[in-house]
Order: structure tokens, then sequence, then C-alpha cells
């Protein structure tokens, strides 16, 4: 047993309830961390909170497309069977395949179709519109006038060689902080590298990613059959792709067929899935059989050989279709409410909103942004506006920002026009605003000439009356200094001329009061703010 220096001095044991060492740290620690317990729980950001969220938004249900004549068309949402597994293609938009890669996993479920399809499982035909995605020199002229009778468009059916993508559902892409649907996810692949590939197989990889490439095209080819099996695909180029039929489904870049084997194993947040890879899985030996281009006739001089049945998919759709029968409707009569998309004009929306909800608040943001610019040359690198979106209750990702500010940097420098962007969140005055705004403008400058000086709009503005109209009896602090005045009335022929235009005024009243709904509440906030002109000296020209 150990004693301290003052029990081996006579003194008298510690007692049970005494606490000795680092106690106080030991409890403010554990307080801490139960703290931010409850702070992760409370903003539902726990490991189990994240699984829960994975597990009903994978797992959401998805109507498929209906076909009466079974025929498969652009625009249809189906599923994928594997012949080789009876299970279905799915995807996990949460787990990448690599840390930071923005690729998803994708998978094979082994599980029968089901309908209606859970949205991991679900994917959407749409046709390749790009013309650079597009590939048309390499087809036959006999194909390409084939192709021109069934335009690739929605609606229209799916041939045999048609070019196309694999979209997977806009539900799986819903982001909770701005209430948008980020750009879709599309079945990918790529060639096989030393940093890329599959994981079990060691094959070409295939997985998801956003937006649209080219090595997100495909393309259906029929599956060889016996003796005359690559005769028929090269006649059958075309031809409608049927559903519930053996079809090999190709990668154009690479011309590589989706694979699937049951000796690959996936483990994933689902459980046991198999792997998918792009791998052409072949029978052995020759066939020695080759079409004669024009009349069709097999010969003795190339070989060609069957797949096996890990390259052989079939396409699944919906049992009925009780909103329209004859063609590519959905199983239910009701649409999906999902929130809009993704988009430039959506997020600069929504900063809107955010930035009117204050008194002010461009003017704000234009304050707060130019003090981020030493330089003073009106342009800031994009993580400094998103900071200062930041402060303004504006929390935007990565993928955000980017998706905002593509649209202010249009050479592609980093960096974003100050003035664009602010003119971007602008609101345009109505004419009936505009008129009082004109009326006020013309007050104080009675000899019509086309520029007031600034010291005399400086001498006609009571900031701090407009204020108290404005907030409803809150005095807000007065614009007292010419600076003050000019960094509201903006850059350009203010700062320059030392004078203001009629567009420059209108310009700053849709900063201040483009928050205001109420017309009767705007032309009462604009005749507080400014004096009559028998308060000011002589207008300057």
């Amino acid at each position: 047993m150990q004693f301290t220096p003052q029990q081996m001095a006579g003194a008298q044991r510690y007692g049970s309830q005494t606490r000795i060492g680092n106690w106080y740290e030991d409890e403010r620690l554990a307080e801490g961390r139960f703290k931010a317990f409850t702070d992760r729980k409370d903003r539902k950001l726990l490991a189990s909170d994240y699984r829960r969220k994975k597990m009903d938004t994978c797992m959401q249900k998805v109507p498929l497309s209906y076909s009466e004549d079974k025929i498969l068309r652009y625009g249809s949402v189906i599923q994928l069977e594997s012949a080789e597994v009876g299970g279905i293609l799915a995807c996990d938009p949460f787990e990448e395949i690599s840390l930071g890669s923005q690729t998803y996993l994708a998978t094979v479920c082994p599980c029968p179709p089901q309908s209606p399809s859970p949205a991991r499982m679900a994917f959407k035909v749409v046709a390749v519109n790009d013309p650079r995605l597009k590939d048309m020199a390499t087809q036959v002229q006999m194909h390409k006038e084939m192709r021109d009778k069934l335009p690739d468009v929605e609606g229209q059916p799916v041939g045999y060689g048609d070019l196309f993508h694999l979209v997977g559902d806009p539900g799986l892409r819903v982001c909770e902080s701005v209430n948008m649907r980020r750009p879709p996810l599309y079945l990918t692949s790529d060639l096989k590298t030393q940093n890329l590939s599959s994981k079990v197989s060691n094959k070409q990889a295939v997985f998801l990613r956003a937006g649209a490439s080219s090595g997100t095209v495909w393309q259906f080819q029929k599956a060889t059959h016996g003796k005359d099996g690559r005769v028929d695909r090269i006649l059958g180029v075309g031809s409608p792709v049927c559903v519930d039929t053996e079809v090999v489904l190709q990668h154009r870049d690479t011309l590589m067929a989706l694979s699937c084997e049951r000796a690959n194993i996936e483990p994933t947040d689902f459980g046991a899935e198999f792997e998918v890879c792009c791998d052409n899985r072949t029978t052995n030996g020759k066939c020695l059989q080759l079409l004669s281009e024009t009349q069709g006739r097999t010969t003795a001089a190339a070989a060609a050989k069957a797949e096996l049945r890990a390259n052989r998919w079939m396409v699944r759709l919906g049992a009925r279709d009780t909103a329209n029968a004859g063609g590519g409707g959905s199983e239910e009569a009701g649409e999906r409410r999902l929130p809009p998309e993704m988009t430039a004009e959506n997020l600069l929306k929504k900063a809107q909103l955010v930035i009117h909800g204050r008194v002010a608040g461009i003017q704000c943001l234009r304050n707060a942004l130019r003090s981020v610019d030493p330089a003073g040359n009106g342009k800031l690198d994009r993580e400094d506006v998103r900071w200062c979106l930041h402060d303004f209750g504006l929390e935007l990702d990565e993928e955000q920002s980017g998706i905002l500010f593509d649209k202010y940097d249009r050479d592609n420098s980093g960096l974003v026009q100050i003035e664009n962007f602010l003119s971007g969140l602008r609101v345009p005055l109505s004419d009936h605003r505009r008129n009082i705004v004109k009326e006020a403008f013309g007050g104080f400058n009675p000899n019509g000439n086309d520029k007031v000086g600034l010291d005399v709009l400086q001498h006609c503005l009571d900031a701090e009356a407009a204020g108290t109209a404005l907030t409803g009896g809150v005095a807000t602090p007065p614009l007292e200094t010419l600076d003050a005045l000019r960094a509201g009335l903006g850059v350009g022929g203010a700062s320059r001329t030392g004078s203001v235009n009629q567009a420059d005024f209108e310009r700053y009243h849709e900063d201040l009061c483009v928050d205001v709904e109420d017309n009767t509440l705007f032309e009462d906030v604009v005749k507080a703010a400014w004096q009559t002109a028998a308060a000011a000296p002589a207008a300057s020209g």
C-alpha cells in the first residue's frame, strides 16, 4: 500500500468520499463530451442518425415505367437484372469508392425485381443529347438511316446500338441544407489503371459520378446465341430493345460489357452484394463466322464468341400502369414531389431570401465583401465570398458554392466580380416603385439635371428617419459621412465624379428596400429618407 507524505507524517487517511488527482478537469471533460454528444444528437449528426438517413433515402420507393408493347423507351425508369446472379444493379450514393473522389459504389443487390423499386435500384434511360458525346463517324450509313427513323428523344424506342446514359434516381441527391437536388449520378466506367480498378476482381471499374461525360455513354447489344448469333447482332442494330430479354450492356468508350460474377462478393452497408465491373466474358473456341455487310452471309474469315451469363442482363419494367396504359407512364398516378434542382439560379434565389431578410442586406453584404478586398479591384476569391455569405447565415459547401460562383467566374480565374454578384442578388424595382424613386430624385433636383452631387444627396438624406420608418419605430444608425453614402450608391461614376445619376439612385433603393413587400411602406420609407430640395443647396450638374 502506498501512502502520501501527509499520511506518513501522521495525518489521517483519506475518506471514501475524498477525490484526489485531476478530478475537476476530468469532470469538466466528461461534461464537455456529453454536451458535444447532445449537440450532435439535436442536429442528427450521430452515426445512427446517418445510417437511418442513408437507409431511408436509398430504400424510398420509386415507381417503375410501364410499356404495353414491352419496348424500352427513352425516359423510362428501369431495373437491370443480372442473368448470372439474378440480382438487381444498385448504387450507394453515400459510399465513395475512394475518399474524396466523388465517385460512388455500384453493386448488384441479390434480390429479385421489385415494383415499385427502391431508389438505389432504379435507373432512368436518358438520350445522349450532347453532340460531343456522340460517335456517328463509326456508324455504318445503313445504321445511321435506321437511327434517323427512331429519334433519340424521350418517349421514342431505344434501339440496339443507340447511345444513352443510365441516370440514378434524383431522390438520392437531395441536399437538406438548401432543400435542393444535387446533379444526378450517372453510371460510369473508365479504363483500368493502377489507381482505378474493381476492388475484388481487379477489372475495369464501374461506379457512379455526377455529370455526363464520355465515360457515361452505354449501348445495348443483342446477346449472341448459337452459330448465327453474331449475324443476328449486326443485323439487329437499330431495332427496338425489348424488355425481359437477355441483352449485353456495352460501354461505348472501351467496348467492354457490364459484368457480374457470383464469386465476387462486395461487402456493403446493405449486406453482402455482388461486385459489378466491365469485362468481356465469352465462351472458349472459335465459331468462324462473319457478316457480309451487304448480303448477311456468314463466312469463315473471322472468329466470334458467345457471351457468358455474366455479361447478360435483362431490362425490367413495372407490372402495370394506372396513369397511361399505352406509353412510358409510371405505376402510380401521383407525381413524386422532389425539391428543385441545384442550379445557379435556384441557389441565387436562396441567397436572395437570406440577404433580403435583413434591412439593407445587399448594402451590408457589399461592405463585408469590400472589407476583405484589400486590393480594391472589385474581385474576390471564391472562398472569401463563401465565408462572407456564411456570416450572413447562408452556409454553402464546396459543391454548392462551385455551382453558384461558376456563373460569375466566366474566365475560370477563381475570382468573383463583386458587383456582378451583387447585381444577381438584386430584385428589379416594379414600375410603381420606380416612379416613387423617380419622384424623390426629382424632388431635390428641381433643375432637372441628369446628375446630382453627392454633397447634395448627403445633405438631403435622413437615414435615421428612414430606418425608423422601415423598422417600425426602432431607429437605425444614420449614414453621416460622405464615404458611407458613396458606398451605398456603389462604385463607378459615383466614386470618380462625385455625382449620381438616376440609375445609380434606383439601384441604391433596390439594395436598401428590396425586403419591403408593402408598396405603401416603401413609399413612406423613401419620403422619410429624402428631404425636399428647399433644405438642400442648389443641385450640381
